[in-house]
């Protein structure tokens, strides 16, 4: 946004013409992404959970999800969306011509001296990674099959 490349109000079609779901890009804005009421619905459910060792880019989660209904109107209410996520992601990189990660690393991490943060896949080994845990009927378990 700071360069002029695209605006809070632009919808997602506009960025990203060849959207498996055309009706939802032409309503859905950048601003709806980013405060999650785009009605785009998330990610984490069966399908991921299927599929995660498999889900590389943005490209293969759109192909994985893109071509299911939205689960509201845009606007129409706010609801935590990864996979709005993932659109806004594929626009910057459209708009960019970079990896979201990529820009992420230049535009925020690098300028405000987060050097020990990043994106990486999983199987990427980091020294010193932070792990989460996550509740399991035995107790806490580490999070390290959610880190993407």
């Amino acid at each position: 946004m700071q360069s002029g490349k695209l605006r809070l109000e632009d919808p997602l079609a506009r960025h990203v013409p060849d959207s498996p779901d055309a009706g939802l890009a032409r309503k859905v804005t950048v601003r709806h992404l980013l405060t999650h009421t785009g009605g785009t619905g998330d990610i984490f459910g069966p399908e991921l959970h299927r599929h995660r060792t498999s889900l590389r880019t943005l490209a293969d989660y759109i192909r994985l999800y893109g071509s299911r209904e939205g689960e509201s109107e845009p606007r129409s209410r706010w609801a935590y969306s990864n996979y709005g996520y993932v659109l806004l992601g594929d626009g910057i990189e459209r708009v960019t011509g970079q990896s979201e990660y990529d820009c992420v690393r230049q535009c925020v991490y690098w300028p405000a001296r987060m050097s020990r943060t990043d994106s990486l896949p999983e199987d990427v080994p980091i020294a010193r990674r932070a792990v989460g845990y996550k509740r399991s009927p035995g107790g806490r378990i580490p999070n390290t099959d959610m880190l993407s």
